[in-house]
Protein backbone atom coordinates (compact mmCIF):
# COMPACT_ATOMS: atom_id res chain seq x y z
CA UNK A 1 0.00 0.00 0.00
CA UNK A 2 2.88 2.28 1.09
CA UNK A 3 4.41 2.36 -2.43
CA UNK A 4 1.39 4.50 -4.27
CA UNK A 5 1.46 6.71 -1.29
CA UNK A 6 4.00 9.31 -3.49
CA UNK A 7 2.73 8.38 -6.91
CA UNK A 8 1.48 12.10 -7.14
CA UNK A 9 4.56 13.50 -6.46
CA UNK A 10 6.43 11.30 -8.55
CA UNK A 11 3.95 12.05 -11.39
CA UNK A 12 5.10 15.51 -11.22
CA UNK A 13 9.01 15.21 -10.72
CA UNK A 14 8.93 12.31 -13.56
CA UNK A 15 12.50 12.98 -15.02
CA UNK A 16 12.68 15.02 -18.51
CA UNK A 17 15.67 14.17 -19.39
CA UNK A 18 16.51 11.14 -22.50
CA UNK A 19 18.91 8.79 -22.02
CA UNK A 20 19.72 5.86 -23.66
CA UNK A 21 18.45 3.88 -20.61
CA UNK A 22 15.11 5.48 -21.16
CA UNK A 23 11.89 3.84 -21.91
CA UNK A 24 10.59 3.43 -25.34
CA UNK A 25 8.96 7.30 -25.77
CA UNK A 26 11.57 9.15 -23.56
CA UNK A 27 10.97 9.91 -20.00
CA UNK A 28 8.14 12.16 -19.58
CA UNK A 29 8.61 16.46 -18.93
CA UNK A 30 7.46 17.39 -15.52
CA UNK A 31 4.05 19.12 -15.35
CA UNK A 32 4.11 22.57 -16.05
CA UNK A 33 -0.18 22.87 -15.22
CA UNK A 34 -1.40 21.44 -12.41
CA UNK A 35 -4.04 22.55 -9.40
CA UNK A 36 -1.61 23.86 -6.71
CA UNK A 37 -4.27 22.63 -4.05
CA UNK A 38 -3.96 19.36 -5.07
CA UNK A 39 -0.24 19.48 -3.28
CA UNK A 40 -1.73 20.43 0.28
CA UNK A 41 -4.20 17.50 -0.05
CA UNK A 42 -1.65 15.29 -1.08
CA UNK A 43 0.96 16.14 1.27
CA UNK A 44 -1.47 15.74 4.13
CA UNK A 45 -2.90 12.46 2.75
CA UNK A 46 1.04 11.27 2.44
CA UNK A 47 1.95 12.88 6.55
CA UNK A 48 -1.52 10.95 8.18
CA UNK A 49 -0.59 7.84 6.44
CA UNK A 50 2.65 8.52 7.67
CA UNK A 51 1.76 8.54 11.16
CA UNK A 52 -0.21 5.70 11.42
CA UNK A 53 2.28 3.64 9.14
CA UNK A 54 3.61 1.45 12.65
CA UNK A 55 0.11 0.31 13.58
CA UNK A 56 -0.38 -0.79 9.41
CA UNK A 57 3.62 -3.02 9.40
CA UNK A 58 3.01 -6.85 10.24
CA UNK A 59 6.47 -6.52 12.20
CA UNK A 60 9.16 -3.85 13.22
CA UNK A 61 11.24 -4.99 10.35
CA UNK A 62 9.17 -4.45 7.81
CA UNK A 63 8.55 -1.05 9.09
CA UNK A 64 12.39 -0.05 8.90
CA UNK A 65 12.22 -1.30 5.39
CA UNK A 66 9.13 0.92 4.41
CA UNK A 67 10.86 3.77 6.43
CA UNK A 68 14.57 3.63 4.90
CA UNK A 69 12.21 3.43 1.17
CA UNK A 70 10.44 6.55 1.79
CA UNK A 71 13.64 8.50 2.76
CA UNK A 72 14.98 7.63 -0.52
CA UNK A 73 12.12 8.26 -2.45
CA UNK A 74 11.36 11.60 -0.69
CA UNK A 75 15.23 13.03 -1.10
CA UNK A 76 15.17 11.52 -4.80
CA UNK A 77 12.23 13.80 -5.28
CA UNK A 78 13.52 16.75 -3.55
CA UNK A 79 16.81 16.50 -5.59
CA UNK A 80 14.07 16.49 -9.06
CA UNK A 81 12.36 19.20 -7.80
CA UNK A 82 15.43 21.38 -6.78
CA UNK A 83 17.23 20.90 -10.33
CA UNK A 84 14.31 21.69 -11.92
CA UNK A 85 13.84 24.98 -10.35
CA UNK A 86 17.26 25.87 -10.07
CA UNK A 87 18.40 24.90 -13.84
CA UNK A 88 14.99 26.20 -15.59
CA UNK A 89 13.43 23.00 -16.47
CA UNK A 90 10.29 23.99 -15.76
CA UNK A 91 8.80 27.59 -16.74
CA UNK A 92 6.28 26.90 -13.11
CA UNK A 93 9.07 27.64 -10.98
CA UNK A 94 5.93 29.17 -8.12
CA UNK A 95 4.11 25.93 -8.68
CA UNK A 96 7.37 23.56 -8.25
CA UNK A 97 8.86 26.10 -5.49
CA UNK A 98 4.86 24.72 -3.55
CA UNK A 99 6.07 21.10 -4.28
CA UNK A 100 9.71 21.60 -2.97
CA UNK A 101 8.08 22.77 0.60
CA UNK A 102 5.73 20.20 0.80
CA UNK A 103 8.40 17.49 0.09
CA UNK A 104 10.45 19.42 2.84
CA UNK A 105 7.82 18.66 5.17
CA UNK A 106 7.00 15.27 4.57
CA UNK A 107 10.98 14.81 4.95
CA UNK A 108 11.22 16.59 8.35
CA UNK A 109 8.45 14.82 9.33
CA UNK A 110 10.01 11.13 8.29
CA UNK A 111 13.46 12.61 10.20
CA UNK A 112 11.92 13.62 13.79
CA UNK A 113 9.07 10.33 13.75
CA UNK A 114 10.89 7.90 12.00
CA UNK A 115 14.65 9.29 12.21
CA UNK A 116 16.25 5.95 13.91
CA UNK A 117 15.11 3.53 11.21
CA UNK A 118 17.60 5.48 8.19
CA UNK A 119 20.06 4.15 7.20
CA UNK A 120 23.07 6.99 8.21
CA UNK A 121 24.46 6.30 4.62
CA UNK A 122 21.29 8.24 3.01
CA UNK A 123 22.55 11.45 1.41
CA UNK A 124 21.14 14.22 2.28
CA UNK A 125 19.01 16.25 -0.20
CA UNK A 126 21.23 18.78 -2.27
CA UNK A 127 19.36 21.65 -0.99
CA UNK A 128 19.66 20.37 2.71
CA UNK A 129 23.85 19.78 2.16
CA UNK A 130 23.90 23.44 0.46
CA UNK A 131 23.00 24.97 3.73
CA UNK A 132 24.39 22.63 6.09
CA UNK A 133 27.94 23.60 4.31
CA UNK A 134 27.86 27.16 4.75
CA UNK A 135 27.34 26.24 8.58
CA UNK A 136 30.23 24.06 9.03
CA UNK A 137 32.47 26.32 6.78
CA UNK A 138 31.76 29.30 9.46
CA UNK A 139 32.06 26.82 12.24
CA UNK A 140 35.75 25.34 11.29
CA UNK A 141 36.68 28.66 10.61
CA UNK A 142 35.45 30.39 13.67
CA UNK A 143 37.88 27.12 15.40
CA UNK A 144 40.14 27.81 12.95
CA UNK A 145 40.56 31.50 14.12
CA UNK A 146 40.62 30.64 17.94
CA UNK A 147 42.89 28.09 17.60
CA UNK A 148 45.69 30.12 15.98
CA UNK A 149 44.86 32.84 18.62
CA UNK A 150 45.40 30.24 21.63
CA UNK A 151 48.28 28.98 19.94
CA UNK A 152 47.64 25.36 19.25
CA UNK A 153 49.62 23.19 17.13
CA UNK A 154 49.12 24.31 13.32
CA UNK A 155 49.66 20.25 12.99
CA UNK A 156 46.95 19.56 14.86
CA UNK A 157 44.57 22.03 13.28
CA UNK A 158 45.41 20.61 9.99
CA UNK A 159 44.86 17.56 10.90
CA UNK A 160 41.33 18.52 11.71
CA UNK A 161 41.04 20.81 8.51
CA UNK A 162 41.90 17.94 6.22
CA UNK A 163 38.60 15.98 7.57
CA UNK A 164 36.51 19.15 6.48
CA UNK A 165 38.82 19.61 2.79
CA UNK A 166 36.97 17.37 0.67
CA UNK A 167 33.57 18.18 2.06
CA UNK A 168 34.06 22.36 1.73
CA UNK A 169 36.40 21.99 -1.53
CA UNK A 170 33.90 19.46 -3.30
CA UNK A 171 31.82 21.13 -6.04
CA UNK A 172 29.19 18.05 -6.14
CA UNK A 173 26.81 18.13 -4.00
CA UNK A 174 24.42 15.41 -3.02
CA UNK A 175 27.11 12.89 -2.27
CA UNK A 176 27.12 13.39 1.41
CA UNK A 177 25.92 11.37 3.87
CA UNK A 178 23.68 12.14 6.98
CA UNK A 179 25.92 10.22 8.98
CA UNK A 180 28.90 12.36 7.80
CA UNK A 181 27.38 15.42 8.34
CA UNK A 182 26.33 14.80 11.72
CA UNK A 183 29.73 14.21 12.96
CA UNK A 184 31.18 16.77 11.37
CA UNK A 185 28.30 19.17 13.05
CA UNK A 186 28.83 17.44 16.39
CA UNK A 187 32.64 18.05 16.04
CA UNK A 188 32.84 21.33 15.35
CA UNK A 189 29.99 22.03 17.80
CA UNK A 190 32.32 20.08 20.40
CA UNK A 191 35.40 22.35 19.46
CA UNK A 192 33.69 25.19 18.91
CA UNK A 193 32.87 25.52 22.96
CA UNK A 194 36.33 24.65 24.77
CA UNK A 195 37.66 27.18 27.27
CA UNK A 196 39.67 26.98 27.98
CA UNK A 197 40.91 25.95 24.29
CA UNK A 198 44.40 23.99 24.82
CA UNK A 199 46.25 21.27 23.07
CA UNK A 200 45.28 18.55 25.17
CA UNK A 201 41.49 19.63 25.56
CA UNK A 202 41.30 19.48 21.58
CA UNK A 203 42.68 16.22 21.69
CA UNK A 204 40.61 14.73 24.75
CA UNK A 205 37.15 15.86 22.11
CA UNK A 206 39.12 14.09 19.38
CA UNK A 207 38.89 10.77 21.28
CA UNK A 208 36.14 11.10 23.15
CA UNK A 209 34.31 11.67 19.20
CA UNK A 210 36.50 8.53 17.58
CA UNK A 211 38.42 10.74 15.54
CA UNK A 212 39.87 7.52 14.49
CA UNK A 213 42.27 9.32 11.94
CA UNK A 214 45.62 7.58 11.29
CA UNK A 215 47.22 11.44 11.06
CA UNK A 216 45.82 11.92 14.58
CA UNK A 217 46.88 8.75 15.89
CA UNK A 218 50.84 9.46 14.71
CA UNK A 219 50.76 12.71 16.18
CA UNK A 220 48.84 12.44 19.56
CA UNK A 221 51.80 9.31 19.62
CA UNK A 222 55.03 11.41 18.04
CA UNK A 223 56.48 13.42 20.75
CA UNK A 224 55.49 11.09 23.86
CA UNK A 225 58.40 10.66 26.23
CA UNK A 226 60.14 7.46 26.30
CA UNK A 227 59.36 6.67 30.16
CA UNK A 228 57.04 4.08 30.95
CA UNK A 229 56.17 5.63 34.04
CA UNK A 230 54.34 8.84 32.28
CA UNK A 231 52.78 6.34 29.45
CA UNK A 232 51.05 4.43 31.66
CA UNK A 233 49.53 7.18 33.54
CA UNK A 234 48.76 9.03 29.43
CA UNK A 235 47.71 5.45 28.86
CA UNK A 236 45.04 5.88 32.57
CA UNK A 237 44.34 9.29 30.90
CA UNK A 238 42.88 7.57 27.75
CA UNK A 239 41.14 5.00 28.92
CA UNK A 240 39.45 7.32 31.22
CA UNK A 241 38.17 8.96 28.30
CA UNK A 242 34.39 8.47 27.51
CA UNK A 243 33.44 8.08 24.21
CA UNK A 244 30.63 8.79 22.97
CA UNK A 245 28.71 6.02 21.29
CA UNK A 246 28.11 5.77 17.99
CA UNK A 247 30.73 7.98 16.51
CA UNK A 248 33.00 7.68 14.58
CA UNK A 249 35.20 9.50 11.98
CA UNK A 250 35.58 6.22 9.71
CA UNK A 251 33.05 3.86 10.89
CA UNK A 252 35.91 1.29 9.40
CA UNK A 253 38.55 1.82 11.68
CA UNK A 254 39.15 0.52 14.64
CA UNK A 255 38.48 3.11 17.35
CA UNK A 256 40.99 6.14 18.07
CA UNK A 257 40.65 4.38 21.54
CA UNK A 258 41.66 1.20 20.62
CA UNK A 259 44.56 2.11 18.44
CA UNK A 260 45.94 4.80 21.27
CA UNK A 261 45.56 1.85 23.86
CA UNK A 262 47.49 -0.80 21.42
CA UNK A 263 50.21 1.54 20.98
CA UNK A 264 50.86 2.91 24.15
CA UNK A 265 50.46 -0.44 25.61
CA UNK A 266 53.44 -2.11 22.98
CA UNK A 267 55.43 1.17 23.77
CA UNK A 268 55.13 0.58 27.28
CA UNK A 269 56.18 -3.36 26.95
CA UNK A 270 58.86 -2.72 24.83
CA UNK A 271 60.38 0.27 27.50
CA UNK A 272 59.92 -2.30 30.29
CA UNK A 273 61.80 -4.78 28.39
CA UNK A 274 58.87 -7.11 27.37
CA UNK A 275 56.54 -6.50 24.41
CA UNK A 276 53.73 -8.32 26.58
CA UNK A 277 51.48 -5.47 28.34
CA UNK A 278 52.80 -3.63 31.17
CA UNK A 279 51.40 -6.35 33.99
CA UNK A 280 50.30 -9.33 32.81
CA UNK A 281 47.73 -10.89 35.08
CA UNK A 282 49.13 -13.78 37.53
CA UNK A 283 48.30 -17.13 35.50
CA UNK A 284 45.80 -19.77 37.40
CA UNK A 285 47.24 -22.70 37.49
CA UNK A 286 44.39 -24.58 39.24
CA UNK A 287 41.68 -23.30 37.36
CA UNK A 288 39.65 -25.85 35.25
CA UNK A 289 40.04 -24.45 31.91
CA UNK A 290 36.74 -22.56 30.06
CA UNK A 291 34.96 -24.72 28.10
CA UNK A 292 33.37 -23.26 25.03
CA UNK A 293 29.89 -23.04 24.30
CA UNK A 294 28.85 -24.53 20.53
CA UNK A 295 26.58 -22.76 18.44
CA UNK A 296 24.98 -24.08 15.52
CA UNK A 297 25.60 -20.43 14.05
CA UNK A 298 28.32 -19.56 11.25
CA UNK A 299 31.27 -17.20 12.60
CA UNK A 300 29.41 -14.85 9.77
CA UNK A 301 26.35 -15.51 11.37
CA UNK A 302 27.69 -14.70 14.98
CA UNK A 303 29.03 -12.34 13.76
CA UNK A 304 26.22 -10.30 12.14
CA UNK A 305 23.97 -11.05 15.38
CA UNK A 306 26.85 -9.58 17.91
CA UNK A 307 26.36 -6.29 15.38
CA UNK A 308 22.98 -6.43 15.70
CA UNK A 309 22.72 -6.31 19.22
CA UNK A 310 25.76 -3.66 19.76
CA UNK A 311 23.77 -1.25 17.32
CA UNK A 312 20.94 -1.47 19.43
CA UNK A 313 22.22 -0.91 22.70
CA UNK A 314 21.44 -4.62 23.86
CA UNK A 315 25.39 -5.33 24.27
CA UNK A 316 27.24 -2.67 25.60
CA UNK A 317 31.63 -2.27 25.47
CA UNK A 318 32.94 0.54 24.49
CA UNK A 319 35.75 -1.57 23.16
CA UNK A 320 35.25 -3.50 20.34
CA UNK A 321 38.48 -5.11 20.11
CA UNK A 322 38.12 -6.57 23.78
CA UNK A 323 34.13 -7.30 22.63
CA UNK A 324 34.99 -9.76 19.57
CA UNK A 325 38.20 -11.31 21.04
CA UNK A 326 35.67 -12.15 23.86
CA UNK A 327 33.08 -13.65 21.90
CA UNK A 328 36.02 -15.72 19.87
CA UNK A 329 36.96 -17.55 22.64
CA UNK A 330 34.25 -18.42 24.01
CA UNK A 331 32.32 -19.78 21.56
CA UNK A 332 33.31 -22.74 18.87
CA UNK A 333 31.31 -23.61 15.66
CA UNK A 334 30.85 -26.93 14.18
CA UNK A 335 33.43 -26.15 11.28
CA UNK A 336 35.88 -25.11 14.30
CA UNK A 337 36.83 -25.22 17.72
CA UNK A 338 38.85 -21.80 17.68
CA UNK A 339 37.14 -19.06 16.12
CA UNK A 340 39.55 -16.00 14.70
CA UNK A 341 39.34 -12.85 16.26
CA UNK A 342 39.94 -11.31 12.89
CA UNK A 343 37.53 -13.08 11.26
CA UNK A 344 35.06 -12.55 13.15
CA UNK A 345 36.16 -8.99 13.31
CA UNK A 346 35.72 -9.07 9.27
CA UNK A 347 32.16 -10.35 9.13
CA UNK A 348 31.14 -7.66 11.79
CA UNK A 349 32.13 -4.98 9.54
CA UNK A 350 31.17 -6.50 6.81
CA UNK A 351 28.03 -6.27 4.51
CA UNK A 352 26.54 -9.89 3.24
CA UNK A 353 23.00 -10.06 2.21
CA UNK A 354 22.81 -14.01 2.39
CA UNK A 355 24.15 -13.80 5.84
CA UNK A 356 21.76 -10.62 6.90
CA UNK A 357 18.71 -12.53 5.33
CA UNK A 358 19.73 -16.01 7.28
CA UNK A 359 20.00 -14.19 10.45
CA UNK A 360 16.49 -12.53 9.78
CA UNK A 361 15.02 -16.26 9.39
CA UNK A 362 16.42 -17.38 12.84
CA UNK A 363 14.75 -13.89 14.18
CA UNK A 364 11.29 -15.46 13.24
CA UNK A 365 11.80 -18.34 14.28
CA UNK A 366 12.78 -17.12 17.61
CA UNK A 367 9.82 -14.74 17.65
CA UNK A 368 7.72 -17.54 16.88
CA UNK A 369 8.86 -19.76 19.48
CA UNK A 370 8.68 -16.49 22.12
CA UNK A 371 4.78 -16.10 20.66
CA UNK A 372 4.34 -19.82 21.78
CA UNK A 373 5.63 -19.74 25.12
CA UNK A 374 2.97 -16.94 25.89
Amino acid sequence: MHENQLRFFEDLMFRNVSTESAPPGGFKKPHDNFNVSEIEREKSAVLQYLRELRFHMPSEERLAWAIDTYFGRVIDLLNRAYKYIENGVTKNRQSYAKVFAALQEILSFLEQRYGRYMDVNTCLPISHEMQLKDALIEGFFFFKTSAENANISPALVEIIESVFADFVETEEFGKTSYGRIYYLSALITALGKLSPMTDEAIQHTLIALNFNCPAFVKHFTQNLPEDPGVLVFILKEVNQISAAPGFALNPLYTTVKEQLSAWLNHEIGYLAGSSANVAPPPVMKDAAPVRKIMTTLSVPQLAHMLKLFTDLGIIVHDNKTELLEAFAAMFRTGKTDNISPESLRNNYYGENASVSSSVRDIFVAVINKSKGII
